[in-house]
């Protein structure tokens, strides 16, 4: 792998993104629940200092990207020190994470055998999450466990905070 580029500073501003998985069929979730198929980003912001990519490896400082989807989900800011992208881990410490109702920072990191097993994220892809005091409404994780949307507990407390310091791994 010969390429190799740097870039100090990266900036981008009111972009939208639209992704269809058409492989899945069209659309069927709810219009209020995330669909990894089928997303529709707008409003994008984002700032990427010392962007390096050299053997198959991108690197660098996320200052902020911040977005909204169709389904109503935002990102008010997602920010990391440092961020490595490679074909077996992404990685982002010191890593902050803002909704409008969540606050959730420190490091994240996923380790997978190629970049392929994000097709199969449960079974394949393997998280590791250290929070750091992290205050987290249960509304915000059915946004992305859909599943929990049919749960009693997390419908009859959906707007309810809860507070999290530890390691979550799986």
């Amino acid at each position: 792998d010969i390429l190799k580029v740097h870039i100090d500073q990266f900036k981008f501003r009111d972009g939208t993104l639209t992704f269809n998985n058409f492989r899945k069929g069209p659309r069927t979730t709810p219009d209020n629940i995330l669909d990894y198929d089928h997303l529709q980003l707008y409003d994008i912001d984002a700032e990427i200092n010392r962007f390096n990519y050299e053997q198959k490896e991108f690197t660098g400082s996320l200052d902020f990207i911040n977005f909204s989807e169709l389904s109503g989900f935002e990102l008010y800011n997602l920010a990391a020190r440092e961020a490595k992208v490679n074909p077996n881990q992404l990685l982002l410490v010191g890593a902050q994470l803002q909704t409008p109702n969540s606050l959730i920072g420190d490091t994240l990191s996923f380790s997978y055998d190629q970049y392929a097993d994000f097709k199969d994220f449960n079974e394949k892809v393997k998280m590791r999450l250290v929070l750091d005091d992290a205050d987290v409404r249960l509304k915000d994780i059915m946004t992305f466990a859909s599943g929990l949307n049919n749960n009693s507990f997390f419908q009859a407390n959906e707007n309810r905070d809860v507070n999290i310091s530890g390691l979550i791994e799986g």
